[in-house]
């Protein structure tokens, strides 16, 4: 399970009576549902799931964040292990030898 071990001053409760929107999103239900998911797998922090996939396909740990973020366009935080399956098996689009044409001309909402 987890325990919180560090926090920086503003994340606690001690912050000298001043209003601490930190300590009250750590406090909330929101965060202690998402703590319950990323307990039990429900859910994974995305950094994490980028260097467990990373480990499990022999590429950089930023590659692997790449094919969550730019690959499945996930923005957030968290991803499920249904994305992470997705993300391992997708392809590096250099690496299929299309035309950069075809790819600008399919894909105008992509710069890379």
């Amino acid at each position: 399970s987890f325990e919180p071990r560090w926090a920086a001053l503003s994340a606690t409760v001690l912050d000298r009576g001043r209003p601490n929107t930190l300590a009250e999103h750590v406090q909330s239900r929101q965060h202690s549902d998402l703590a319950f998911q990323v307990a039990t797998g429900t859910v994974r922090l995305l950094r994490q799931a980028a260097f467990e996939l990373a480990a499990r396909i022999g590429e950089s740990p930023a590659t692997s964040l790449s094919r969550l973020r730019d690959g499945l366009g996930i923005a957030g935080h968290f991803c499920g292990p249904e994305q992470l399956e997705r993300a391992r098996r997708l392809e590096r689009v250099r690496d299929l030898e299309l035309p950069v044409k075809f790819l600008r001309s399919a894909l105008p909402e992509r710069e890379q």
